[in-house]
């Protein structure tokens, strides 16, 4: 039997998109400029029209943005788990994919590259682990989950008692800039973390304290 991946598709700069991917029962990642990803024959072919397109970029982010976008159109599959994060809410949307790669500019604009989710679950992003919630803050768009984090997700969504597994953080080849970006938005959703679990006083406190 094939083994079932997990992905996190990320909804825009800050989950903007996150309803819309729910609703609309999609998920996508944009590069308009790059326009339909059958046009492609290869990772390396995605790569040189980056270098023609964006000749300033360093060629970590050249090889960075193909490789999503290749993950987007071949890696990922009919049957695969997904989910993405509506940072307002705190919450995680948990669906599977239910369909091929499409260019569409009409579903999800500006995202055109689009495949068809049915959305099952949502889930706090409290009770996920803390190792668990350091593996989702990766600021690329798309990537794979681990096993471990896949299997604690699936048993939070399902009800089942298990103990967090450890999992060790992966860049999955983020760039100096995006991991950069990747602790700043981990210490906003740090805060996040600690001004959620404070008391009416505490809050009270944190608030009196503020300029």
């Amino acid at each position: 039997m094939a083994k079932t991946n997990m992905w996190m598709v990320r909804a825009g700069q800050g989950g903007r998109q996150a309803d819309e991917f729910r609703e609309k029962g999609h998920v996508g990642i944009g590069w308009e400029e790059i326009g339909d990803l059958s046009a492609f024959a290869d990772k390396a072919s995605l790569v040189q029209e980056y270098r023609s397109r964006f000749p300033d970029w360093p060629d970590g982010r050249r090889l960075s943005a193909a490789s999503q976008l290749i993950r987007f159109r071949d890696e990922m599959a009919a049957g695969d788990r997904v989910l993405t994060y509506d940072s307002s809410r705190r919450i995680y949307h948990v669906g599977t994919i239910t369909g091929e790669y499409q260019h569409d500019t009409a579903v999800l604009p500006p995202c055109e590259n689009v495949r068809a989710v049915e959305w099952q679950a949502e889930l706090d992003r409290d009770r996920l682990s803390l190792a668990a919630r350091n593996s989702l803050g990766s600021t690329l768009t798309l990537f794979r989950l681990s096993d471990a984090v896949r299997q604690e997700i699936e048993a939070l969504v399902t009800g089942q008692a298990t103990a967090p597994v450890p999992v060790d953080e992966q860049d999955d080849g983020e760039d100096e800039e995006a991991l950069l970006k990747r602790y700043r938005e981990e210490a906003v959703e740090i805060i996040k973390d600690r001004v959620s679990r404070l008391d009416a006083w505490e809050m009270q406190s944190l608030v009196a304290g503020l300029p």
